[in-house]
């Protein structure tokens, strides 16, 4: 864990991100996706459309861990910077805990046939 870092501090800047990008909207999108329903093709780069999941786990920095745990953010497709406008771009820190973006696709459950 980061010098300074509390198990409380990273659950408090996970729930943070929880608040701000999984509100009613994209908490229905997340369940149609589950249920097997195909999520719409993202048609920007706001988080509210990209983000699928978040969890706490090691910072990767160039397919190497960095030692420092993390708010990771999961996307179905991680963009370029540029591609994103500042007000939509995924803090970097929040409340001085690191995030790290991780491309995951988008995420459905696994439903067994009747």
């Amino acid at each position: 864990m980061a010098t300074g870092t509390s198990e409380s501090d990273l659950r408090a800047a996970k729930t943070e991100l929880v608040n701000r990008y999984f509100q009613a909207p994209a908490v229905a999108g997340a369940f149609a996706a589950a249920l097997g329903v195909a999520g719409p093709p993202i048609s920007s780069a706001q988080p509210s459309e990209n983000v699928v999941g978040l969890g706490i786990a090691e910072k990767v920095v160039e397919n190497r861990l960095t030692g420092e745990l993390a708010v990771k953010v999961y996307v179905r497709r991680k963009l370029l910077e540029a591609e994103v406008r500042p007000a939509d771009r995924i803090p970097k820190t929040i409340e001085g805990i690191p995030t790290d973006i991780e491309e995951s696709g988008l995420i459905r459950a696994l439903l067994q046939p009747c």
